[in-house]
């Protein structure tokens, strides 16, 4: 959602630069100064709308984040400005100006004490001194209400003494419901709603809600906690989440943060639904996160926490909904699991699909299926995972379906990837002939389900029926060009099948897709076998690019980009260069694939016997 928005405010700066007419369109710049970029729910790690490509070549883009964050990674090739300290007589100005704003000022004498205070070098404390002067200042107090602030160390302390632990903030019966209000918020994935918060915060004798029957904190201390703390508050499409990261944490350090957790995901955890209905996908992400977290916060209690995760994950209805929309909450919960906790949750899997009737088995089989492949492609468990899930999936579907069915041709094809890329190739030609079995009987010959299945001879079906610029008339090319690159008489025609191909996919994924870098990259193989390294190292060079920044550095496709490239290097002398690559190779492979997988172990022996 934050994505979308930008995109579209980028969009409408665009299109209000273009129809001004008062000035040239060369002398129009777009300047974008975004804050705080590590508090985006993924921690700042994709920045592709901030690139020249997006935003034109003249853009001017200025953001800001906190050290040590994934936001800083991603934005290592800005040029870094180092931001000066405020000096003193800066900060004196500012609290002069500030204060003035609302009819209120500071002897010079106590301006000039606030801001050469050791703890006014931090902006937020600073921050956060001006408002309880705002709020609370009057001029027989001032120097006592100074004298106070400065007692206070850092702004995480004076947030938590002069606003969240203030019994003007509370309620009579809670003086601290600030402070959990905050927590609350401090702990939540992506902030929380109004509603949710009332619920969230009532005392047991609280007037019960007519659409919950639940007690539900009165909307007069619900607005006045939404009114006083407002300027410490994001607002994220209707949520509210904490301004400063620190702030939250400093709420959730008095509360607790482990209570704070559990609280919220025992109300979160009904957005998991009942079986495959109902699931309110953003409270069930939520509740996956805080069930994760609280894995990895709890060592006292790490057994219990674990086995609640495992339950969690093992309604299987619940990362399926959850892969699509939150991969990341899907895939942090997966990868808390060790091999026995995996073993386990495919046997709960497959537990959960043995209560599958026919129709259950052909509608959610599909996602199913859908779900594995998706494990498939961030390979997963090594890919074991998924394969467990699909043969359950599979079995199931062939005892409950009358007839051969559109959901189990998928089942077997999606196997057949997985039992591919694992290197067993034997079962993974069976279930492909499963798979193509099942469509040709059900299916008109010339259906794309069908060309699926054929894959590299289904050129001529897709062309026909999506058109010859479809993205699945580029897979066809892409390995179709494989075919024709093998023979000698085929050279000319592979070379104009993977340069379309490429096209195709430039065109409608973009130039950064990996499904772009995956046609570079055999494109680039392609010239490499066909003499012309010259022409296939820049080609190289840009498939790892895109593969490292979109896969990650240790995904078995950016492997594939390194050999790739080590081959074309070593090809043109540079042996030191390709021998590190390949190095680098082999060690992604044997951390994702496992030291015993064919792929890993031919490198391995090519290391051995070139090198030594």
């Amino acid at each position: 959602a934050q994505k979308e928005a930008l995109s579209n405010w980028i969009a409408m700066a665009c299109r209000k630069s273009e129809q001004d007419t008062r000035r040239p369109a060369d002398s129009i710049k777009l300047i974008l100064i975004l804050d705080a970029i590590d508090q985006n729910n993924d921690g700042g790690k994709q920045l592709d709308l901030l690139k020249p490509e997006v935003l034109g070549p003249d853009a001017v883009v200025v953001t800001s984040a906190a050290d040590d964050t994934p936001a800083r990674e991603a934005a290592s090739t800005f040029e870094t400005i180092l931001v000066p300290p405020l000096t003193a007589a800066l900060k004196v100005q500012i609290v002069t100006d500030t204060l003035g704003r609302f009819k209120k000022k500071l002897p010079v004498t106590l301006a000039k004490r606030l801001a050469s205070a050791k703890q006014s070098g931090s902006p937020l404390f600073l921050s956060l001194a001006l408002e309880e002067l705002r709020l609370d200042a009057r001029h027989e107090t001032l120097k006592s209400l100074v004298d106070d602030i400065l007692a206070t160390h850092s702004a995480q302390e004076l947030f938590l003494k002069n606003f969240l632990l203030d019994a003007d903030y509370g309620r009579p019966e809670l003086p601290t419901l600030a402070a959990a209000f905050m927590a609350l918020l401090g702990a939540s994935r992506a902030g929380l709603t109004e509603l949710e918060l009332a619920d969230l915060l009532a005392n047991r004798d609280d007037p019960k809600a007519s659409d919950t029957g639940k007690p539900r904190l009165p909307q007069v201390h619900l607005s006045r906690l939404l009114t006083n703390l407002g300027p410490f508050l994001l607002n994220k499409d209707g949520r509210r989440a904490p301004m400063h990261r620190i702030l939250g944490e400093a709420a959730m350090a008095y509360y607790g943060i482990t209570p704070a957790r559990e609280h919220l995901y025992r109300y979160v955890a009904k957005g998991y639904g009942k079986r495959w209905k109902l699931v309110d996908e953003r409270q069930a992400a939520e509740a996956l996160h805080q069930a994760t977290q609280l894995l990895n916060t709890v060592p006292d209690h790490q057994t219990d926490a674990q086995k609640r995760l495992l339950k969690d994950l093992g309604r299987l209805w619940v990362p399926t909904r959850l892969y699509g929309p939150y991969p990341e909450v899907t895939l942090a919960a997966l990868q808390t699991l060790g091999d026995r906790e995996r073993s386990a949750l495919a046997m709960r899997w497959a537990k959960e699909m043995k209560g599958f009737d026919a129709v259950t088995a052909e509608k959610q089989g599909a996602a199913i299926s859908d779900f594995a492949n998706w494990m498939r492609t961030i390979v997963f468990d090594r890919y074991r995972l998924p394969r467990r899930l699909l043969e359950s999936l599979a079995v199931r579907q062939q005892s409950v379906l009358v007839n051969d069915s559109p959901a189990l041709a998928k089942t077997f094809n999606i196997l057949g990837m997985v039992c591919h890329v694992m290197a067993d190739f034997e079962s993974g030609r069976l279930n492909f002939e499963h798979a193509l079995a099942i469509r040709e009987q059900l299916l008109s010959p010339d259906h794309l389900d069908i060309a699926e299945s054929l894959n590299n001879l289904a050129l001529e079906i897709r062309e026909k029926v999506l058109g010859p610029n479809h993205l699945d008339a580029a897979e066809s090319l892409d390995n179709l060009a494989g075919l024709h690159g093998d023979m000698v008489a085929g050279k000319a025609t592979a070379l104009k099948m993977y340069v379309r191909a490429l096209a195709i996919r430039e065109n409608a994924l973009g130039p950064d897709d990996p499904n772009t870098a995956a046609t570079i990259d055999h494109l680039a193989e392609f010239l490499h076998y066909s003499d012309d390294d010259a022409s296939a190292r820049p080609l190289c060079e840009r498939a790892l690019a895109i593969r490292e920044k979109t896969l990650g550095p240790d995904h078995p496709d950016t492997a594939n980009s390194l050999c790739t490239l080590a081959r074309v290097k070593r090809k043109q002398g540079d042996t030191t260069a390709a021998r590190q690559l390949y190095e680098r190779a082999l060690t992604i492979r044997e951390k994702a694939l496992g030291p015993l997988h064919p792929y890993t172990g031919l490198l391995r022996d090519y290391l051995a016997c070139e090198w030594g």
